[in-house]
């Protein structure tokens, strides 16, 4: 068929993980989007199964949440309001706004620069010796 399937036994907490998983998706709203396209990009390049040592879907949404969780702490520490989806304060960039409030009182969210600062974020920033 095509489609690969990863199949857990004796592992008691699948369902508290599939619910936490819900619930970041519902609080975070780029998580989902930022998912999908991180999860071709991985399956593209053949690196998304973590039997051969790949990043499954399960890691790939918690580095996903750790990155929009660390943009909300700087976000706080530097003064910006909002968390997920505001300036990006990034020393080495100038990013446009990626959050703005929609005419409906939703925010919307510069996908693509969320993408490019998640790369930059665990491909030159992320310290790999000092943190797990």
């Amino acid at each position: 068929t095509g489609i690969d399937v990863d199949v857990c036994f004796d592992q008691p907490h699948g369902p508290e993980s599939a619910s936490l998983v819900h619930r970041f998706m519902e609080s975070m709203p780029p998580l989902r989007p930022l998912t999908f396209v991180l999860k071709y990009f991985l399956a593209s390049r053949d690196i998304n199964k973590p039997f051969s040592g790949g990043v499954g879907s399960y890691l790939l949404q918690l580095m996903i949440v750790s990155f929009l969780q660390h943009r909300a702490r700087e976000d706080l520490r530097f003064g910006r309001s909002g968390g997920v989806g505001n300036d990006h304060h990034h020393h080495r960039h100038h990013h446009h706004r990626v959050g703005r409030k929609g005419t409906n009182g939703t925010r919307h969210y510069n996908l693509g620069s969320l993408l490019l600062d998640f790369f930059e974020f665990y491909g030159v920033d992320f310290n790999y010796v000092t943190t797990g």
